[in-house]
């Protein structure tokens, strides 16, 4: 049987797609390769096609996971008027929605415990994608900082941390988690520049 021409391409892309999205939702270990091709509309087969195991589908759907989080942040902070670009970060990252569909979210913070225990491989694609994430947030931060890397890491694992902790949380806490979030993380974007601590 002939193939029209992308028909791979799509089919593959199709897999990373739900697969990046049902990782998110029901985690890595609760995923297997059958329930994912089953998700996705295709056949055990069809998944051996593309990959020579679930751990390269995992690692290739996650990194399209952050990348897709990662346009999203980018778009909002081309969209922020002058100044306002880290507070449009932040209430992107803290919507209540990323608490209730982690599907759509973050794949760090729908993800991290499990992340931590992948092989090396997967941890190094992660973390170049990760990185890729800290870069933009850092190019939101106020102008001035010597160390906006450190400070976008710090923002970002404050960002992570708060959704995390929302979701494990009873929902009319869910409000007051996510504002003091917000408050954390512009307090840790405005500390002073250099060692992380406040000059004496």
């Amino acid at each position: 049987m002939r193939y029209a021409a992308g028909q791979k391409e799509e089919t593959r892309k199709k897999m990373v797609q739900t697969a990046a999205r049902v990782l998110r939702r029901d985690g890595i270990a609760a995923a297997g390769v059958a329930s994912l091709m089953a998700e996705a509309g295709l056949t055990n087969g069809a998944f051996y096609a593309h990959f020579e195991s679930k751990e390269a589908l995992v690692a290739e759907a996650v990194v399209a996971a952050l990348t897709e989080t990662t346009a999203a942040i980018a778009a909002r902070i081309e969209q922020a008027p002058p100044g306002k670009a880290l507070d449009a970060v932040i209430d992107h990252y803290l919507d209540p929605r990323h608490v209730d569909h982690p599907e759509h979210g973050c794949a760090v913070a729908a993800l991290a415990p499990e992340l931590a225990r992948r092989p090396a491989a997967t941890r190094v694609a992660v973390d170049k994608a990760v990185a890729a994430l800290i870069d933009t947030i850092a190019g939101a931060l106020p102008p001035g900082q010597r160390n906006a890397q450190d400070v976008a890491r710090a923002v970002f694992a404050s960002l992570v941390g708060t959704i995390q902790l929302a979701r494990t949380t009873s929902l009319p806490l869910v409000p007051r988690i996510l504002a003091a979030g917000a408050v954390a993380a512009r307090t840790i974007a405005q500390a002073p520049a250099g060692t992380g601590r406040a000059h004496a």
